[in-house]
């Protein structure tokens, strides 16, 4: 008997209902990408536009609806954006006195728009966002506004991407303001002539700004500020975590970049890397920075007057960080004022190159403020490193190795009143007719070259002198060691090659003191 198999059939009514599921898919996928409305069947013949006609113009429009802007005109008051919004790259929003374009809507995407602002006696505004989610500003060119080109209140997950920002005049005459923002990312953005910060993340006294990322930007060629001491670059203030990476900064008139973020002692990280700042007077300043961590990476300053000034950080680490010049103004490239807190700061400079002229300033500096504390470290770097430290600072332990420290042609004092310093692999000039002054607790030079090149140097051990002074593996040409006036210090001298007779080295107090043991010498020899 043949068996024969059937094929499995399904019912036309079940045919019937995966086809109509099929149908509201489709159709709920056309509804989700919605219409592309053009503007200019909308709007009267003058092309001007009041809120009211807006309001006409956007009231039949669903949410996922995109208004192109596709015909030139011209607002004189606030419009506001609930729907996406294209710009067609040839047609032009002018902005005039109160005119500004306001959105107010979540998942808002603003691309490719011009905005002009300067066609009448009264300039116009840019684009505002209060309080909105999901919000993308893209491929934008904003010229010639009051106040800033992009302004961002109380915006989280964000992205202000590729625009093109010029002439942003006034009080706020930045090119792009985020206030009390979250998660937000500015990528790839033009910013010259403001009159006041290229790029400015900070607080209107409802919260901190937190996570921001400013990556890759142009801020340059500012234009005096009304408040002069508040020209920069990229400027974040009052923000929790924040990066700054690859951005090109020049003719700020003021600072590169500022980072201060004054968090109120909550703990935060702050990324400062692979930038290039250049003519400016200042480049990077840290300032209120209690509790936090700052690393500045691979930065790249040219013809800046003061380089990197650092202010009360947790930690700061700089490293591989590169400082050129092409003029002759001289230039320092680090202060530092380490933190007022019992725990202190924690500062380290790591393989940066110095190829500054620094004539007649100390390329270091610690600020000469009572009561600092911390941790200094400088490290394998090349060109001038030499180090200033006052009467005042610093109380902690301070580590030099592999570093040129050249004072030959500065007018300045080497001191420390760290608890500890030890300086190794490093070669020390000192200047002509002049006593470098140094005291602390524990003072080591190791394997190190100490001279002067045209002598009647010295190196003058304070009032107070230390407890212990050790010079091993190292040589002294031209130097005298001066005035040791502490009873009890212990000095130690372990291999070390002089290139002079014993008597010119030693002052009277040297000679006098009973504490000086000397090891490892051989007679005969330069050793002694």
């Amino acid at each position: 008997m043949c068996h024969i198999k059937q094929k499995n059939i399904l019912p036309i009514n079940t045919i019937f209902y995966v086809l109509l599921i099929v149908l509201l898919f489709v159709l709920s996928e056309q509804s989700a990408i919605g219409r592309e409305i053009k503007v200019s069947s909308l709007i009267n013949a003058d092309q001007r536009i009041t809120q009211v006609g807006w309001s006409k113009i956007t009231e039949n429009l669903s949410v996922n609806d995109i208004l192109i802007i596709d015909c030139d005109f011209y607002i004189d008051e606030e419009i506001i954006i609930s729907h996406s919004v294209r710009g067609d790259e040839k047609h032009i929003i002018y902005t005039t006195g109160k005119g500004k374009i306001l959105i107010n809507a979540d998942k808002i995407i603003v691309e490719s728009l011009i905005i002009n602002g300067g066609t009448a006696k009264i300039r116009g505004h840019g684009i505002i966002a209060n309080y909105v989610k999901n919000l993308q500003i893209s491929n934008c060119d904003i010229s010639d506004v009051e106040g800033p080109g992009v302004h961002l209140q109380t915006v989280e997950k964000f992205l202000i991407n590729s625009n093109k920002i010029c002439n942003t005049f006034g009080l706020y005459g930045d090119g792009i303001l985020m206030l009390n923002c979250l998660e937000g990312e500015v990528l790839h953005n033009h910013c010259s002539k403001f009159q006041r910060i290229g790029i400015v993340s900070d607080w209107s006294e409802e919260r901190k700004s937190k996570n921001i990322l400013i990556y890759g930007n142009i801020c340059k060629d500012a234009i005096q500020s009304i408040r002069p001491e508040i020209n920069g670059g990229i400027w974040v203030e009052n923000t929790l975590e924040s990066k700054i990476i690859r951005n090109e900064i020049s003719n700020t008139i003021s600072k590169g970049i500022v980072v201060a973020p004054d968090t109120e002692n909550i703990p935060s990280y702050h990324l400062i890397e692979k930038n290039f700042v250049s003519n400016c007077f200042e480049g990077l300043n840290v300032t209120f920075a209690k509790n936090q961590t700052i690393d500045e990476k691979r930065n790249r300053f040219l013809d800046v007057i003061n380089i990197v000034e650092i202010s009360e950080p947790k930690v700061f680490r700089s490293s591989g960080t590169i400082f050129e010049s092409v003029d002759s103004v001289p230039k320092r490239i680090y202060f530092l004022l380490p933190s007022k807190n019992p725990t202190g700061s924690t500062i380290e400079i790591l393989k940066s190159k110095n190829k500054v002229k620094s004539k007649g300033l100390v390329p270091v500096e610690v600020g000469n403020v009572f009561g600092i504390s911390g941790d200094l470290s400088i490290k394998d770097c090349e060109g001038n490193f030499a180090v200033k430290l006052s009467e005042n600072s610093l109380n902690g332990c301070i580590s030099i190795s592999k570093c040129k420290l050249d004072y030959s042609d500065l007018r300045s004092d080497f001191i420390s009143n760290s608890k500890q310093m030890v300086i190794e692999n490093c070669n020390i000039l000192l200047p002509p007719n002049r006593s470098m002054k140094m005291q602390g607790e524990n003072i080591e030079f190791k394997s190190c070259s100490i001279s002067s090149e045209k002598g009647d140097s010295e190196i003058h051990f304070g009032t107070y002198g230390a407890t212990k002074l050790l010079i091993a593996n190292s040589s002294i040409s031209k130097v005298k060691l001066s005035s040791i006036i502490r009873p009890e210090t212990k000095m130690e001298f372990d291999r070390v090659y002089i290139k002079m007779d014993r008597s010119e080295l030693f002052d009277s107090d040297f000679q006098q003191n009973k504490g000086v043991v000397i090891k490892n010498m051989k007679k005969n020899s330069f050793f002694f």
